[in-house]
């Protein structure tokens, strides 16, 4: 009775639908074994991976859940915990599971899981939490999870994409622990990100493109001839044809404002785009990222 009255009081305005209705795998078995009981809710979103179950559940003797996912296929179901209550507490606890979402970088595959906690009865905030994949099994991976907890990624609302960019921006930076990271010039896509790097002993920018998880390394020294960046500027996005371009605009050796142009096409290659970079260096028309894309715009028409 505590458990229902507790749960008409805090989900009055949402409509119960059996929220394994929409996956392919039954796991009613697996849960009775455990005397676990689901949560059924609609506010729980497609999981991306066909394989993996998102659900909400209420442990044995508990009259708060625990969200988590379940994953693999009958009878070999395996269940990952993402938040619960602590012996039997009513707070803090899993709300919602509100977006999933599966990425690649440096080789690895990850799902990503926003999460809602009801930390007081009056308090809420949303999590992250992001999970290696290897061969269909799931486990959270530690070291990046350690990552985002030790820059504070608590938040009171979260959005999915900006927490695989914060994943992201700490991966790539890990491989390149001998360089300073220009976390501002930071881009994030769905496909692709662009980071900057200062190289302080020989005075260069190293810009490194990750597409589809994949990263290729550029320097300064591949868009002007001697290949110094004594200060940099800003990045940004445009278009060029059917190629992504991410810019960055650094003063060079002689003091003067220059840009470096990588491409990404739609099959996901990278390339120095080294002669359009000399273009719009020539041009004049490197005051400010607004005036590179407009001066793009122009030679594309």
């Amino acid at each position: 009775m505590i458990r229902l009255v507790f749960f008409i009081f805090l989900y009055i305005n949402s409509e119960s639908l059996p929220a394994l209705d929409r996956q392919d795998i039954d796991i009613k078995n697996y849960l009775a074994k455990r005397q676990w009981t689901l949560f059924e809710t609609k506010d729980i979103p497609k999981s991306p991976l066909e394989y993996v179950v998102p659900i909400l559940i209420f442990k044995n003797g508990s009259n708060v859940p625990s969200c988590g996912i379940i994953f693999g296929s009958e009878p070999d179901y395996e269940y990952k915990d993402i938040f619960g209550p602590e012996d039997l507490e009513m707070f803090p606890h899993c709300i919602s599971i509100d977006g999933m979402k599966v990425f690649m970088m440096l080789g690895e595959q990850y799902l990503v899981l926003t999460y809602s906690v009801q930390d007081t009865r009056t308090e809420k905030y949303e999590n992250s939490i992001f999970f290696r994949i290897k061969d269909q099994n799931i486990f959270p991976d530690k070291k990046l999870n350690n990552m985002l907890k030790s820059i504070d990624q608590v938040e009171k609302q979260i959005n999915i994409e900006n927490q695989i960019a914060v994943a992201k921006s700490e991966l790539i930076k890990s491989e390149y622990k001998n360089l300073k990271f220009l976390e501002r010039d930071f881009i994030s896509n769905d496909h692709s990100s662009f980071s900057v790097f200062k190289e302080e002993k020989t005075n260069r920018c190293v810009f490194v493109a990750e597409s589809n998880g994949e990263l290729k390394r550029y320097s300064s020294q591949d868009f002007v001839t001697q290949g110094l960046c004594i200060e940099f500027l800003a990045t940004g996005k445009a278009s060029f044809g059917d190629k992504a371009l991410y810019l960055a605009i650094f003063i060079d050796e002689k003091r003067e404002k220059k840009v470096a142009v990588i491409s990404i096409n739609n099959s996901g290659a990278v390339a120095a785009e080294v002669s359009l970079s000399e273009r719009i260096s020539q041009s004049g028309k490197v005051n400010d990222i607004k005036s590179i894309k407009k001066y793009i715009a122009k030679i594309t028409q």
